[in-house]
C-alpha cells in the first residue's frame, strides 16, 4: 500500500515540502486518496474473489455398467489450504427435478478424491465404488468458501446400466395351438428396461405368442421372457432355433441357440401324441379310483 501510495503522489507531481503541507493542511483530502489506494491493493495469495470462485464439472454425462467405479470431476480455484471452507455433492434422480436434491454423505461407497486437501489442490472430485441401478442421477458440485458466496457446478448425468444375461432357451412340451410345441426364451440382470428378442430357425417357422413378459427381479434390475410356437413333424431332421436379445447396454446382441432332435429328444408327433394320451388316460383312472369308495358308501345305504 505504501509503494502505491508514492507512486500515487509522484504522479500527481507532489514535491516533498508541498506533499507535507498538503497531507498537513487537510486531512479529509487524503481521504479519498487512501481509498483509491485501498481498491488498487492486490488480494492476498491463496484468495479469490466472488467473480473469480467458479466450480466446473465434467464430464456433462457418463454412462458405466453395475458394479464399475466412477469419477465426476469438480474443480474450482485453489484456496488457503488451511482457510475454511467445504465441498458438498447433492444428487437429483432421473425421474425428479433439480429442487428435490438430496445431500451425499461420505464414507462407505462414497468418497471425496482428496478428502483432506480439496480446498488446496481446487480439486472436490468425487468417487463412487461399486455402482448399483440407484446411484443413476445428476450430480452436483458445492463449493463453499469462507467469506464468499456458495457455488454449484453444472452437474454431471450419471447413467447405470446393467448388462442382460445370456439368453436361455427352453422347450415346452405343450403348445398354445393344436400340433405345435412352444420354446421360451429368457434373460435377466437388465437395466433398464426392456429388453428386445428377435427369433431365427432353419427351414422353420416361429410365431410369436404375444409380446415379451417383464418383471422385476428380486436380485436387482428385470428379468423377461418371450414365447413362439413351432409347428412339429416326425418326418423332421435337426432344427436349430436361435433366440437373440438386445439391449441398449449392449454394442451387439447376445444369441443363444436351440437343437431340436425329434428322433432323440422323442418328440416326434406320434410319440408326442402318445405321451399326452397316457397322460390323459392316467389322470382319468386316478379320478374315477378316487370316486370308487365314495360311489360304494351312497349304494350301501340305498340298500
Amino acid at each position: 500500500m505504501v509503494k502505491n501510495l508514492k507512486f500515487f503522489l509522484k504522479e500527481i507531481g507532489c514535491i516533498k515540502k508541498s506533499c507535507r503541507k498538503f497531507l498537513y493542511f487537510d486531512f479529509n483530502n487524503l481521504y479519498p486518496l487512501l481509498l483509491f489506494v485501498a481498491f488498487m491493493e492486490p488480494h492476498a495469495p491463496g484468495q479469490t474473489s466472488d467473480a473469480d470462485l467458479h466450480v466446473l464439472q465434467s464430464p456433462p454425462s457418463l454412462v458405466l455398467t453395475k458394479g464399475d467405479q466412477a469419477t465426476l470431476h469438480c474443480s474450482f480455484p485453489a484456496g488457503d489450504p488451511n482457510g475454511k471452507g467445504a465441498v458438498s455433492w447433492h444428487r437429483v434422480s432421473l425421474e425428479e427435478d433439480t429442487s428435490s436434491s438430496r445431500t451425499l454423505s461420505f464414507g462407505g461407497r462414497f468418497s471425496l478424491a482428496y478428502p483432506k486437501t480439496s480446498l488446496g489442490k481446487g480439486n472436490g472430485s468425487l468417487v463412487i465404488s461399486n455402482i448399483s441401478w440407484k446411484d443413476a442421477g445428476t450430480y452436483f458440485c458445492k463449493v463453499w468458501l469462507w467469506g464468499k458466496e456458495e457455488k454449484q457446478g453444472n452437474g454431471t448425468r450419471l447413467v447405470v446400466y446393467g448388462h442382460p444375461n445370456q439368453p436361455e432357451i427352453y422347450l415346452q412340451v405343450h403348445g398354445q395351438k393344436e400340433g405345435t410345441i412352444t420354446l421360451a426364451c429368457r434373460t435377466f440382470g437388465f437395466y433398464p428396461a426392456p429388453v428386445n428378442f428377435s427369433w431365427h430357425g432353419s427351414d422353420v417357422s416361429l410365431t410369436a405368442l404375444g409380446p415379451a413378459e417383464l418383471w422385476e427381479s428380486e436380485a436387482g434390475g428385470f428379468q423377461s421372457i418371450h414365447y413362439v410356437a413351432m409347428p412339429f413333424s416326425s418326418t423332421w431332421d435337426i432344427k436349430t432355433i436361435t433366440c437373440s436379445v438386445r439391449h441398449v447396454s449392449l454394442v451387439e446382441p447376445l444369441s443363444s441357440n436351440y437343437t431340436y432332435d425329434p428322433g432323440e429328444r422323442g418328440l416326434s408327433g406320434n410319440q408326442l401324441m402318445k405321451y399326452l394320451n397316457i397322460i390323459k388316460i392316467s389322470l382319468v383312472l386316478g379320478l374315477l379310483m378316487s370316486m370308487i369308495p365314495t360311489v360304494g358308501r351312497k349304494c350301501r345305504k340305498m340298500k
